[in-house]
């Protein structure tokens, strides 16, 4: 099964770019997860089970780096850059 997660990272402190960037780079050091970047989130995509443990890895390694956190994440279940079934709820 393939999984999307659209993710965003709002650190609650006032040098909050290093780590989104860092968490970024977390996420794209995990085989099997395609990351790609944009204005306000991040858009991970691939296997369910390899997008959840780079999920999962990289919230737990940033919760111990930083502390106080937001993460906003929506879980979207097929891979968006895939076509879209245009058939009543997919199929």
């Amino acid at each position: 099964m393939k999984l999307t997660v659209d993710i965003s990272l709002y650190p609650l402190k006032d040098h909050y770019i290093p780590p989104i960037k860092e968490v970024i780079a977390g996420f794209e050091s995990h085989d099997g997860v395609t990351v790609e970047t944009g204005h306000t989130a991040t858009l991970l995509t691939g296997d369910f089970d390899e997008v959840m443990a780079a999920v999962q890895a990289e919230m737990k390694r940033s919760f111990e780096a930083y502390g106080q956190l937001v993460f906003v994440a929506k879980f979207i279940g097929r891979d968006v850059n895939d076509p879209w079934d245009k058939s009543p709820f997919g199929g």
